[in-house]
């Protein structure tokens, strides 16, 4: 094998940064590494995860230190490929990956390999640092693949792009740190039945056929990248009622370490049928001005939401969604709940003197938790022959807005001096009828003459 990226899996120690840079010969029956000069780290959307871009050969040209070569004659076999993604504590990274072939062969599927990290992370490391090791400052995700043919005379190369998640900060707010990220590559053998694929692996015997490099970690593919993370804190679940206008602060929570930070346009969206949307300002825009933490400050806009008159009651979300002009969003949502403010209520007195039932009449206060809301009034009082009741009035009430109406229900004194002297008490009921309510309510109350 011919390659800048892969040394043999015996431990070597730590060589000088300057070595990195120069082309390194280790001879297998067959190998693949890591093709200089196509390592990367991008974040594509503006925000959000990291791209991680690489290019595996199956052979490295060692007078083109640019170029994949073909598989010298002899030397064609079967291999399994490895790969660690050397990662910031608390990164995210994929349980798998794909690597896409330039052309002419089946793409590669990387596994999350625990096996893999843990040979990866003994390994030392080619770089400023000049430690043994994984370096300070990062951990290994480790990963394998199937196995793979590789064919005298051909060159083949495969292009893996896994994405990797920012890793969060200490209090949990946006995380703006430069995102530091390598890649090392290995590889190993497979002679079915002999060395299988399901063997362990083995970086310390090459002896038997058991040819296996667990990758040595050069300077080259290590690279730093400036990243900008925004977090929306959401409010409170917000009750409110039929009608209303609310106004929802959302919290921005911004950092960026990029060289051309994101800017945002602010959306709100509703499960709640009919309701005006709109936010108090659509855009965003905030340069970092913390230089330990790389965040703006804390920012506020706020999602404007007119609940229609006849909303229903329920809980219904509100999204809050900011997407950078690259192309990422991120989003959060909090909860409306339409609800009546209290419950309607009918006041009357419990004893009613008869001259004033006559003269100015009964008084009668309603209370309309909700505008619209509709009272069907009906006073009772005994039928001639003392069985059952009789209607005497109706009244019908809209509220105009949410509070009291007050009313007076008056009798003639004729019907009066009759209730008198049948002694059975008045009984007044309501139907009452809310917007957003699935059905009426019903109130009784009770009022006798004296």
């Amino acid at each position: 094998m011919h390659t800048a990226a892969v040394l043999s899996a015996r431990r070597v120690k730590a060589l000088p940064a300057i070595v990195a840079s120069v082309a390194l010969v280790v001879v297998f029956s067959g190998c693949a590494g890591l093709k200089p000069g196509s390592y990367s780290l991008s974040q594509q959307a503006g925000i959000g995860p990291v791209t991680m871009k690489f290019t595996l050969c199956t052979q490295t040209e060692p007078s083109k230190s640019s170029a994949c070569g073909p598989v010298p004659t002899g030397e064609g076999t079967q291999a399994q490929l490895m790969v660690g993604l050397l990662v910031p504590p608390g990164a995210s990274t994929p349980d798998s990956f794909a690597a896409v072939p330039a052309a002419g062969s089946p793409a590669i599927t990387f596994t999350r390999s625990a096996e893999v990290a843990a040979r990866m992370s003994t390994n030392a490391y080619d770089g400023p640092r000049e430690v043994f090791g994984t370096p300070a400052g990062f951990e290994v995700a480790g990963y394998i693949s199937e196995t793979v043919n590789e064919v005298e005379g051909q060159a083949v190369e495969w292009t893996a792009e896994p994405s990797l998640g920012l890793p969060p900060a200490a209090d949990g707010g946006s995380s703006g740190d430069p995102f530091k990220a390598i890649v090392a590559s290995g590889w190993r053998n497979v002679v079915e039945p002999a060395l299988p694929a399901s063997r362990p692996i083995d970086c310390e015997n090459a002896e038997g056929g058991n040819e296996t490099s667990c990758g040595l970690i050069l300077a080259e593919f290590e690279a730093t990248l400036g990243v900008s993370d925004l977090k929306i804190k959401p409010p409170a679940t917000t009750a409110v009622v039929p009608g209303q206008k609310v106004k929802l602060p959302f919290g921005l929570d911004f950092a960026s370490s990029a060289a051309e930070r994101p800017k945002f346009t602010l959306a709100v969206g509703s499960t709640l049928p009919g309701a005006g949307l709109g936010v108090s300002n659509k855009t965003f825009n905030r340069a970092p001005s913390d230089p330990a933490t790389h965040r703006a400050p804390a920012t506020t806009r706020k999602a404007i939401v007119q609940v229609p008159a006849s909303a229903r009651f329920g809980s219904y979300e509100v999204s809050f969604t900011a997407t950078a002009t690259q192309g990422g969003a991120v989003a959060s949502s909090t909860r409306l709940l339409v609800k009546p403010k209290g419950q309607p209520k009918v006041k009357a007195p419990k004893k009613v003197k008869a001259n004033l039932a006559y003269r100015r009449g009964i008084p009668v206060e309603l209370f309309a938790p909700i505008a619209a809301t509709r009272f069907r009034l009906v006073l009772q009082g005994p039928r001639p022959n003392g069985k059952g009741r009789v209607r005497l009035l109706k009244r019908v009430r809209r509220a105009k807005a949410l509070g009291p109406i007050k009313l007076r229900l008056r009798l003639s004194r004729g019907r009066v001096e009759g209730l008198l002297a049948a002694g059975k008490p008045l009984r007044l009921e309501a139907k009452v009828n809310q917007p957003g309510a699935s059905k009426p309510q019903r109130l009784v109350r009770t009022l006798k003459l004296r």
